[in-house]
């Protein structure tokens, strides 16, 4: 089994990264290592990506742009040959327009995820099935960690694959108890 280790910006220096990425390249069974360094570090992202056999990727998440994220990141990131694969999150255009960019440069990505509820993890596992650059394994796993993802019936995802819903639109419906044992009343006059 091959893993994703996300430090999410925290080995602070280009030196902590390249003795961990030692580490996990003699261990062996390391898929990428999504942002080990600050994503202002570009530079060292190509350095580290040519200096070990350890996968570095990119996380791009439109949704973060007030943390300063946008699609400028991936090509930024393709120009500079900083990194071998995306981690990608964003609307359904969005998410698109970075599948290009991945596509068009020979580069891997991944839909990643918020842990979402079952609708909207139908909606990224279409997106992915869509996308030509989505060859790693997506973190879409809401339901596993869930009490309930809100659907009748759970994706079908079966490692390694996850399987399309089928139907009309999305392919899953709501499971509308559900919706009413988890909702919660707010009164926005009160609020």
């Amino acid at each position: 089994m091959q893993v994703i280790l996300d430090p999410n910006e925290r080995w602070e220096s280009e030196d902590a990264a390249a003795e961990r990425l030692e580490g996990l390249a003699t261990v062996g069974n390391v898929l990428c290592v999504e942002d080990p360094i600050p994503r202002s570090q570009l530079d060292g992202y190509g350095r580290l990506r040519k200096s070990f056999a350890v996968k570095i990727a990119l996380h791009v998440s439109l949704p973060y742009q007030e943390h300063g994220q946008r699609v400028g990141d991936a090509l930024d990131a393709v120009v500079a040959g900083a990194v071998d694969g995306f981690n990608f999150n964003g609307s359904v255009s969005e998410f698109a327009q970075l599948d290009s960019i991945a596509s068009a440069a020979g580069l891997p990505s991944w839909h990643g995820s918020e842990l979402d509820l079952g609708v909207l993890e139908a909606l990224y596992v279409h997106s992915s099935a869509a996308a030509r650059s989505a060859v790693w394994p997506s973190d879409i796993f809401g339901r596993l960690i869930r009490e309930h993802d809100l659907l009748a019936s759970p994706l079908r995802i079966e490692p390694p694959y996850a399987y399309l819903p089928e139907g009309p639109g999305l392919g899953v419906e709501l499971d509308l108890a559900a919706v009413e044992r988890f909702a919660r009343r707010v009164n926005v006059y009160e609020a």
